[in-house]
């Protein structure tokens, strides 16, 4: 969704992933312009981030000790989101956890956020990224997207 709103962004996963190639593939394919583990030296990551220009998100799928570091990237009143676990840290005014909010939001406010998103969709705001394969590939397309750590949702049609 950042991209849609043209929000540069970056992702921090866990440094021991055992499957980070795919991983990074599958983030990049979302609309990451950086994916980065943990330990990626920041003096690096600020020289990429100046290649991109101002970063306005930062998404923490690391649930690790990478708050501070994320603050720092986006710098001034930009957001972080984290995925699994929460950042934190005293350089955190406030934080946001889909996981907590989804553990405590009202079934009302979840209806409202598929709406949303539903209505981003229909408006063209959202778009649907699809990999089509072959019908011939589709047990081994099934078998790769089952190894990969980060899943999306998936449809199988019929043709």
């Amino acid at each position: 969704m950042a991209s849609v709103k043209d929000v540069k962004s970056i992702c921090i996963v866990s440094a021991g992933l055992p499957a980070f190639a795919p991983v990074v593939e599958g983030l990049k394919y979302l609309g990451a312009e950086i994916v980065v583990d943990e330990d990626f030296p920041t003096a690096s990551l600020e020289a990429l981030i100046q290649d991109i220009g101002k970063v306005g998100l930062a998404v923490n799928i690391s649930g690790a000790k990478s708050g501070k570091f994320m603050a720092k990237v986006v710098g001034g009143e930009k957001n972080i989101v984290t995925v699994e676990g929460q950042a934190t840290g005293a350089s955190l005014g406030s934080a946001f956890s889909l996981t907590k909010w989804m553990s405590k939001a009202s079934a009302a406010d979840k209806e409202k956020m598929i709406k949303d998103i539903a209505d981003m969709h229909a408006s063209g705001e959202l778009m649907t990224l699809s990999r089509t394969v072959p019908l011939s590939r589709l047990p081994a397309a099934l078998d790769s997207i089952e190894r990969m750590p980060l899943r999306t949702i998936i449809g199988v049609a019929g043709m």
